[in-house]
Order: structure tokens, then sequence, then C-alpha cells
């Protein structure tokens, strides 16, 4: 994914377990190292900046979670852990699809950055929405699990 003004590249990493964000300069990245780590989530499957380009979220596809991840003042550097973790797939949907470490989660991940939607999807739940807020500026709720 590319951050909305263009200077940042994350990407999901199964094998390293994490999201890598690399600087990127016109038409290149400018290091072959990534800038900034982003640790925690387990099987990232998935990963989009918000319209503001302060926050990366990504879904795991080994767990029912989607992790958001804030920009520090001094941009995307080091290794960072999560902002906000949330529950996002019910835990008896998750376990229908929980046939593996690496199964059940949700797969696709995108913000609809002008209205502040992201929309989730794996195979037992096609389809689901929820407002931006819920992971940058997260607040306990009674129907969403806090993890």
């Amino acid at each position: 994914a590319f951050s909305p003004d263009g200077r940042w590249i994350a990407i999901s990493n199964h094998s390293t377990n994490n999201v890598l964000v690399y600087e990127y300069a016109s038409w290149f990245v400018s290091t072959r190292q990534p800038v900034c780590r982003l640790e925690g989530v387990g099987f990232p499957h998935g990963v989009q900046f918000t319209a503001d380009g302060q926050y990366i979220l990504t879904v795991d596809a080994g767990a029912p979670l989607l992790f958001a991840y804030a920009k520090p003042a001094d941009g995307w550097q080091g290794d960072l852990q999560p902002h906000c973790v949330r529950q996002v797939l019910p835990t008896n949907t998750f376990l229908k699809g929980h046939t593996s470490p690496l199964e059940g989660g949700p797969k696709g991940l995108d913000i609809r950055r002008d209205k502040g939607i992201v929309v989730i999807t794996c195979e037992e739940d096609p389809l689901a929405f929820f407002d931006v807020a819920e992971f940058t500026d997260p607040k306990p709720d009674a129907d969403q699990e806090m993890v």
C-alpha cells in the first residue's frame, strides 16, 4: 500500500510476521531495508494507510483481528507495536475457517478514504464494514470485543 502523500510503502510479510514500511522516493525505493517494522501481528494479510497517512491498518489471516499502527511524530521508523488491536470477526465465524494457524482470519482489507470506511473480507464472512475511527480513536464498545 502507498501512503496518501506517496512517501511510504507498507508491505505485509507472512514470512517475518510483520508489516515492512519503506520510504519511497520518485520511482524507486530509497533503501532495500525497511525503515520501520510493524510488529505484533501473526500473519498480516492486507494493509492500508488511512486518509491522513497517520495510521496503517492490517488484518491477521490466522486470527480474527485487525491491527492499527500510529505514525510517530518523526515518521515511520523503528519497530512499532499496535496502537489498537480489535476483534473484527465473531469467534464462531473465525473458528469455522481456522483449519491451520494461517487460516480463519480476514484475508482482505481496504479503506474508502473519503468516507472513513474500513472493509474486510474472509471466506466465512464475505464483507464486514467498520468506521475507521474504531481503530484510530478506539473506545471500548459493548458490540465490539477489544483485545
